[in-house]
């Protein structure tokens, strides 16, 4: 049968128990019963003594107690004995104990000899006592028993309701019931608390980025078809195939961008250390948003009053590329007026006119990829409106600039 790990406890709590006390009642019993033995020899033998001397008048030449036997003669004594004390060997009396002493009435030597007892002896004399502490083990036991399970209860408590916990966790929890514990269950619980965290982040990083590159790489695939056709078509003038190539190349160049930002929005936030920056000045972030309103679309590009001030950052220009072409796009897709983008040493400011309420809630799936970014890289994210207007606001200068310690 398999044991859980509450019965487990149990056993080992009752069995190393149960063999400590045995193996401490057989010892502190074994030293009692020596010192008694060598007391109530001493005691016997002295009174075997005493009561043979009353009577080594009467012309006895023994006298014999339950325990001794008293010899007033050597000739009587067992022809061992006699041996060993003519030949002047008392180590062959080890096994039988002989005492020697002085009859004071006649000045005649007599010997006591003890009966030897073996071990069949010794336990049936002792087996009250073997059977009291057996009775006193076994019920030493079954109280541990009892108070065992109680306390094996107790201690295995947290862990089976952190157990159910983890058993009844489903797809739609956000939360690991952690347990409020200073011990190594708490701990144990808050760890798995942290894993479910972890792994909850996880999705979302991934249904964020089959959302945000089905999002992303859905206009420079469309470029990519739409110029791949262009190019099959014969008879193509050579500046018509100079630009279809153009488009085909920066198409694909954002492709690769894009599968960069998006490797980098699934990280962990611990990683993000290893992210590459580079030094980024006016004229370098000039080239990036002709290069993006370029792509914008000429009636876009009429639509939109840029400026950028001098500033010295150490930023990843991929993901500034990214933020700056989801912001323009998203200005362009929901308004028809006029878009102001300022780009200055403090960060990115851009606004455009709402033309109606519904456009002004409906604010596109990309500036949840600004925003994410933004959050990865501890820049200040701001998103403001009114009847009129829709601002986005992006300060980058406190995290990013190359001055700052």
């Amino acid at each position: 049968m398999k044991l859980n790990y509450t019965q487990k406890l149990i056993a080992s709590l009752v069995g190393y128990s149960c063999l400590l006390m045995l193996f401490t009642f057989s010892i502190v019993w074994l030293m009692i019963e020596a010192s008694e033995e060598d007391a109530s020899a001493g005691a016997s033998a002295q009174t075997a003594i005493a009561i043979a001397l009353q009577h080594s008048d009467e012309g006895h030449n023994t006298f014999v107690t339950d325990d001794y036997t008293v010899y007033f003669n050597e000739a009587e004594l067992p022809e061992i004995i006699r041996q060993a004390l003519t030949s002047n060997q008392p180590e062959a009396l080890t096994d039988t104990p002989v005492y020697v002493g002085i009859n004071p009435a006649n000045q005649q030597r007599y010997y006591v000899v003890s009966k030897a007892t073996g071990l069949g002896d010794f336990f049936i004399a002792e087996f009250d006592d073997m059977v009291f502490i057996l009775m006193a083990v076994v019920l030493a036991t079954l109280i541990l028993f009892i108070m065992a399970t109680k306390m094996a209860r107790q201690l295995a408590e947290p862990v089976v309701s952190l157990t159910h916990s983890v058993q009844n966790l489903s797809a739609e929890d956000t939360q690991f019931p952690t347990l409020s514990r200073d011990d190594e269950i708490g701990q144990l619980s808050r760890a798995f608390g942290n894993l479910f965290n972890r792994m909850q982040a996880f999705a979302l990083r991934e249904r964020d980025f089959t959302r945000f590159a089905s999002h992303e790489l859905r206009s420079p695939a469309a470029v990519i078809r739409g110029n791949i056709d262009l190019l099959k078509k014969d008879g193509l003038a050579p500046e018509v195939t100079h630009r279809a190539i153009s488009r085909l190349d920066a198409a694909s160049h954002r492709i690769t961008l894009l599968i960069n930002a998006f490797l980098y929005l699934g990280r962990e936030s611990e990683r993000l250390d290893e992210t590459k920056v580079s030094p980024l000045q006016k004229c370098d972030l000039e080239n990036i948003v002709n290069l993006l309103l370029e792509h914008a679309g000429e009636q876009n590009r009429e639509r939109i009053q840029w400026h950028v001030a001098s500033l010295d950052w150490n930023i990843n220009s991929d993901l500034l590329n990214i933020v700056l072409d989801n912001l323009i796009r998203n200005a362009t897709q929901h308004s028809t007026g006029c878009i102001t983008l300022a780009i200055t040493a403090s960060g990115i400011n851009i606004s455009n006119a709402i033309d109606n309420e519904l456009e002004q809630s409906r604010q596109g799936i990309g500036l949840q990829i600004i925003e994410r970014i933004c959050e990865l890289n501890h820049w200040g994210y701001n998103v403001a409106s009114n009847e009129q207007r829709f601002t986005v606001t992006i300060e980058i200068a406190p995290f990013t600039s190359t001055t700052s310690t």
